[in-house]
């Protein structure tokens, strides 16, 4: 399951907790837990989220600074994408 998360966030431009909810067939807050596992683990990191808002571009931006929502964003890290590639 946690290479499942690894895969999706690998491959994805934006993807959110519901999207991998969905695709995997299970609920959001086990997401969350395996994402936490993933940042405990040192596959993945947590942005920092300081975007550089250009407010000209702000409509079309799809991070969309304006929004109420926390937004957190995650990369993986190099332990994460040796993990993704190895041979299965």
């Amino acid at each position: 399951m946690l290479k499942d998360i690894l895969d999706i966030i690998y491959n994805s431009r934006l993807f959110s907790t519901s999207m991998i909810s969905q695709k995997l067939g299970i609920d959001e807050a086990m997401v969350n837990d395996l994402i936490n596992q993933l940042l405990q683990r040192g596959y993945v990191s947590e942005d920092d989220n300081d975007f550089g808002c250009d407010t000209k571009k702000c409509t079309s931006c799809p991070m969309s600074c304006k929004s109420q929502i926390p937004i957190k964003t995650y990369s993986l890290t190099e332990k994460g994408l040796k993990y993704i590639k190895q041979p299965v």
